[in-house]
């Protein structure tokens, strides 16, 4: 079978409210790649937690009742064992370090996967497209991270740094410049109440926190168009990205949002919710069971975000199908024909007009 849900190169696809909706249930169908990547990521999560349960086996082993040190440590044990643990933490932060960055190189990868899948009508296993389209996008959408991660940077300092301090703090609040550091207690002494500190930090932080949001939009559509449009230029990219969200906001932005609050309810709310009450019986009644029922709920959660990241790539392909206009240069991935001679989609076994059956 070909790729089924691959819209006509002539007729661009429609997108509606309920886009997200279409990208959740047509990327939870290909179950290869959510499954293997959401797998990787949970086994990279278990590895880092071994040595951890190692020490503690050792440590604990049969000096302590059983469940004693199930759910939280005694001073008595922190004291006893202060140099192992803080050991332990050195070696924690070095390995989550470590896996930090093969988390965020393996979501470079994944990104080129799910686009390659929903682009590419071939036969073929969709983990061997994905596969082949984290290779192939690899090096292009790494670029895009280290745009991102510098629109970044710049917004922190421009917002935590000297403009925000000057403009801010000293311009519009008239702060002398003693008092510009936050946490201090002259912060709130200066402006005049606790809750006017509060109302400034959480405005500098609720734009920070929606710069980074619309960030993650458009390395999204950005590393759409360069896939769709086979391009290699990054920084044009991204600028046309841009262009068409500040176009499009609605458009663009809509099935994004509403993945992220569908996010929010599953797996903040529901498995959250879960978790804490799984919490509140290990506290009182530990047991293996209940630690096991948590790890699961954690896999589930893993599972459903990879779903939920290719349903965002795959929104994002259909709203840019609707909104740039195609290219004049033919796309080998979907069209046969012979270099400067004229080119045919290949039938899809869904009646397209001029198909061509191999």
């Amino acid at each position: 079978m070909f790729d089924d849900d691959f819209d006509s190169i002539d007729v661009p696809p429609v997108t509606g409210v309920w886009q997200f909706w279409k990208s959740l249930r047509r990327t939870a169908r290909r179950v290869g790649p959510w499954l293997t990547i959401g797998l990787l990521l949970w086994a990279t999560a278990l590895t880092l937690s071994l040595p951890t349960y190692a020490w503690f086996e050792n440590v604990v082993a049969n000096r302590y009742p059983e469940g004693a040190t199930t759910f939280f440590t005694d001073v008595d044990f922190r004291t006893d064992h202060a140099e192992g643990l803080r050991n332990l933490s050195d070696s924690q932060r070095a390995s989550l370090a470590f896996f930090q960055v093969i988390a965020v190189l393996g979501g470079v990868f994944a990104a080129g996967g799910w686009l390659q899948v929903t682009l590419e009508r071939r036969q073929g296993s969709d983990l061997r497209r994905f596969l082949f389209g984290g290779g192939r996008y690899w090096w292009r959408f790494f670029r895009v991270f280290l745009l991102a991660a510098t629109i970044l940077v710049a917004w922190n300092w421009v917002l935590y740094g000297y403009p925000w301090e000057t403009y801010v703090l000293e311009g519009w609040k008239e702060m002398p410049a003693h008092t510009l550091n936050r946490d201090s207690a002259a912060f709130a002494e200066t402006l005049g109440s606790e809750l006017e500190k509060h109302q400034l930090v959480w405005l500098q932080d609720g734009l920070f926190a929606g710069i980074f949001a619309l960030t993650l939009a458009w390395g999204i559509y950005t590393r759409s168009r360069l896939a769709l449009l086979d391009d290699r230029s990054v920084v044009w990219a991204g600028a046309c990205a841009l262009c068409m969200m500040v176009r499009h906001p609605l458009k663009t932005l809509r099935p994004l949002v509403l993945l992220f609050l569908f996010e929010f309810v599953v797996v903040t709310v529901v498995m959250g919710f879960a978790t804490g009450k799984l919490d509140v019986t290990l506290e009182n009644e530990p047991a293996r069971g209940v630690i096991l029922a948590m790890g699961a709920i954690g896999l589930l959660a893993v599972l459903f975000r990879e779903i939920l990241r290719g349903s965002q790539y795959h929104a994002a392909i259909k709203v840019s199908q609707e909104l740039i206009k195609p290219t004049l240069r033919p796309d080998p991935w979907q069209t046969i024909g012979g270099p400067g001679g004229p080119q045919y989609p290949v039938d899809d076994e869904h009646g397209e007009r001029y198909g061509v059956s191999l």
